[in-house]
């Protein structure tokens, strides 16, 4: 069973390599200095790369993952507060129009 499970996580780490290799997106997130740095790549590139480090190591525990996890959950923050916020102003928009016809 345990071999079983080895195997795949060696597979998944393979594929998840080749993936980010293509990308270069592995070297350039752990090259990154500072949040700035981490804060151009998109939320999808981060969230793939944590995954990808979780595999390889099989855990969470490392500095630079956690700071990317906290980037994109402060980006999770961020966007479903703008996505209430822009939900309220469509209605609201659709209101108005509805007036204007």
């Amino acid at each position: 069973m345990n071999k079983e499970i080895d195997y795949i996580i060696a597979k998944l780490n393979k594929l998840k390599k080749r993936v980010f290799d293509k990308k270069g997106l592995v070297s350039k997130i752990e090259e990154a200095d500072s949040k700035a740095d981490i804060k151009k790549f998109t939320k999808a590139e981060l969230v793939d790369y944590c995954s990808y480090a979780k595999i390889k190591t099989g855990d969470v525990k490392d500095k630079l993952v956690n700071a990317v996890w906290k980037h994109v959950e402060d980006m999770y923050e961020w966007e479903s507060v703008s996505e209430t916020d822009s939900d309220s102003g469509s209605s609201d928009d659709s209101d108005s129009d509805s007036d204007s016809d």
